[in-house]
């Protein structure tokens, strides 16, 4: 085995280290709380519909095995967090959760076809089509989030750490793409996903941001109702001493 190829490897198994405990922490943090409202439901659902498509391309384009096995684990693990988000929503609705289950078995089944029927269905321009297209919805699907958290003034029951492990996890991903081999060829093969990790990345950075801001101003609002407590127990005591003084 060659130099790069070692490199591509370790990377990878990094990759995968980081993407197999991504999402624990926020089905510990929906656990904790008893319900999923921190979370918006449409950024979980762009991100299985970007994850499998991002699969498909990695099938039909027969990239490194490692990344093709990364696909189906992000893809399986990410529509298990969608059910249990929905389990754990307060305000769950039928068609709601009737779409969510169909839209999680069909990708299963679409991606299990693709898997199996590769041969017959190869095509470069095809596995760079859905390249781009789940790149841009990989994107596009950290908005909802976002503004769902400036909505609320809040990322409460969100787990930052899931954004730092992805993070972590695309840094790697990218790493083994570029240590296999840096020539032209292989990151235009790859440049949906190069581009795709520095996207992601960036908004998850600002989610982190996000984060940190509001909990400032909710432990400064903490703060000052902690202050204010104080002083009205200080004023009942006064109270209490001047109304003793006056009886003696």
């Amino acid at each position: 085995m060659e130099a790069n190829e070692i490199g591509s490897l370790i990377f990878t198994i990094l990759s995968m280290m980081f993407y197999a405990v991504v999402f624990i922490p926020q089905f510990i943090e929906i656990y904790k709380y008893k319900n999923s409202d921190g979370i918006s439901i449409w950024t979980i659902l762009l991100w299985c519909q970007a994850d499998t498509l991002s699969l498909l391309g990695t099938i039909i384009l027969e990239l490194n095995i490692g990344l093709i096995i990364i696909g189906w684990y992000h893809m399986l693990i990410g529509e298990l967090l969608l059910l249990y988000i929905l389990k754990m929503q307060t305000n769950k609705k039928l068609m709601k959760t009737l779409f969510v289950c169909v839209f999680v078995f069909s990708n299963f089944f679409i991606s299990l076809f693709f898997q199996i029927y590769v041969d017959d269905l190869k095509s470069l321009f095809v596995g760079q089509i859905l390249g781009w297209i789940s790149c841009s919805i990989y994107i596009i699907g950290r908005i909802p989030q976002l503004y769902y958290n400036y909505k609320r003034q809040s990322t409460e029951g969100l787990s930052i750490l899931l954004y730092v492990l992805s993070i972590c996890g695309n840094l790697s991903y990218i790493g083994s793409i570029l240590i296999y081999s840096s020539e032209k060829s292989n990151v235009l093969l790859n440049l949906p996903w190069i581009v795709l990790t520095i996207g992601t990345g960036i908004l998850d950075i600002f989610v982190i941001i996000q984060s940190k801001i509001y909990n400032k101003k909710a432990n400064n609002i903490n703060l000052s109702f902690s202050m204010s407590e104080k002083d009205e127990v200080k004023e009942k005591h006064e109270m209490q001493n001047n109304i003793l003084y006056e009886i003696i």
